[in-house]
């Protein structure tokens, strides 16, 4: 059975090689791809495994983290995210450890 994967990032590009990733696979089943975290609730999917979002998008980010935690509960988490400093991940860290999601730190 593949793994169902959504895709909420903001970036055009790095949504595009997601896609072309996994794409080529039976492992993966890319659900629904979303810009904002806003476009889910208007199209509505269930039964994702993994949600692939931008830590950093204000919008979007860590910070919706209750709301991708609504929209698929039992989902695990992966962020694509560019974090220059050491200060931005262990916020991170620590955002995801508020939410319960944490299942290991880096």
């Amino acid at each position: 059975m593949a793994i169902r994967i959504a895709l909420v990032h903001n970036h055009f590009l790095v949504r595009k090689g997601i896609k072309a990733l996994i794409s080529g696979t039976n492992e993966f089943e890319l659900v629904g791809e979303f810009e904002t975290i806003n476009q889910i609730s208007e199209q509505g999917i269930a039964g994702v495994d993994v949600v692939v979002f931008n830590f950093k998008d204000i919008e979007s980010g860590i910070s919706a983290m209750p709301h991708y935690q609504s929209y698929f509960p039992g989902a695990r988490y992966l962020s694509i995210s560019y974090l220059p400093s050491r200060f931005e991940v262990s916020e991170g860290i620590q955002g995801c450890k508020h939410t319960g999601d944490l299942a290991s730190s880096a």
